[in-house]
């Protein structure tokens, strides 16, 4: 893959012990999501992507609060053959 400045960016980020959400913005087609998923991929053991475009019913894991618990909960419960070992990219 093409290194790209974001790569940077987002190590200092995963680096900070305090960080917070990240935001990435761009023009289409510059490669965000591209380069979001490749450092995911080798930075953690397990890594979620849900598009929203494709499946607009993925809105639901996200109501009726934001609790960290039970949004990591429902996509679970709602997939529930999915294997979730190893560093795969779960393209829920």
């Amino acid at each position: 893959m093409y290194k790209r400045k974001i790569e940077q960016t987002l190590l200092a980020w995963h680096e900070d012990p305090t960080h917070k959400p990240i935001v990435v913005k761009g023009v289409r087609q510059c490669g965000k999501t591209s380069s979001v998923k490749d450092f995911a991929m080798r930075h953690y053991k397990h890594v979620v992507y849900l598009d929203f475009r494709e499946h607009p019913d993925y809105k639901q894991f996200f109501a009726p609060n934001l609790d960290v618990d039970a949004v990591i909960m429902r996509p679970t419960a709602a997939l529930p053959g999915r294997n979730r070992s190893g560093r795969d990219l779960f393209r829920l």
